[in-house]
């Protein structure tokens, strides 16, 4: 059971964590909705490739 269990993704932290607040909320931010943004704006816009 162990074994099947799936770590969730949360972003890939830098080596150190940022000490200004704004920054690190933004870090946050980014790595916990920068895939879904990505894929909504693939959705209304496309890949950008003709």
């Amino acid at each position: 059971m162990l074994g099947q269990m799936i770590v969730p993704h949360n972003g890939l932290l830098p080596a150190a964590v940022p000490t200004n607040p704004l920054i690190h909320h933004r870090d946050e931010t980014v790595d916990a909705s920068g895939t879904p943004i990505m894929e909504l704006f693939h959705e209304a816009f496309g890949d950008g490739i003709h």
